[in-house]
């Protein structure tokens, strides 16, 4: 009887099973409390999938090089996330959902025409990793400052403003910044 309900207690709680990488969602579907990373790199998807909401035990979420022009509201509901890479896509806009996901470590956003991030981004405060190189932007929203675990952030290939990138050294004086200007070299 003891060994049933301890039985019970390590499946009602989670213990013991085994957490996996899925590097497809079709498969990721038939083990959706098992998928704890998932790399859908290169996949030519468009959009987010819907099924991408229901794994809640993903902390990971790669989704570099595909073709993904716009980010859902919905992706606030990856409260689990600490790791999102969204590089290499075609997204424009950042919604201000994205300041939900308060267990993420790191957010790379590079390689996309992201123009502004929203202030919500100052809400992810365990963030250590930014990556936003390669994208339109001239200015960081002031709640980036807030973000005081930051340990590099990455705006290479930006027109960043001097001053900020000023303030960025001053707040940050232990993170690595990396910045190098837009290449208009006509070649």
């Amino acid at each position: 009887m003891q060994a049933l309900l301890l039985s019970i207690l390590i499946s009602v709680l989670g213990f013991g099973q085994n957490h996996y990488t899925f590097y497809s969602l079709s498969q990721a579907k038939q083990n959706p409390d098992r998928v704890e990373r998932l790399i859908l790199e290169k996949q030519k998807l468009k959009s987010l999938p819907d099924s991408l909401f229901i794994f809640r035990y993903m902390r990971e979420l790669d989704l570099r090089k595909n073709k993904i022009d716009f980010l859902t509201s919905d992706i606030g509901d990856c409260t689990q996330l600490q790791k999102l890479v969204l590089s290499s896509n075609d997204i424009s806009v950042v919604p201000p959902q994205i300041g939900k996901l308060t267990a993420l470590r790191e957010l790379d956003l590079s390689k996309n025409n992201i123009e502004e991030l929203p202030e919500e981004i100052g809400n992810l405060q365990n963030l250590e990793i930014l990556t936003l190189h390669s994208n339109m932007m001239e200015r960081l929203p002031n709640s980036v400052l807030t973000l005081s675990k930051l340990k590099l952030i990455d705006l290479r290939q930006m027109q960043i403003e001097e001053k900020q990138l000023k303030e960025l050294h001053s707040y940050f004086p232990d993170a690595q910044i990396l910045y190098t200007t837009k290449c208009a070299c006509g070649f």
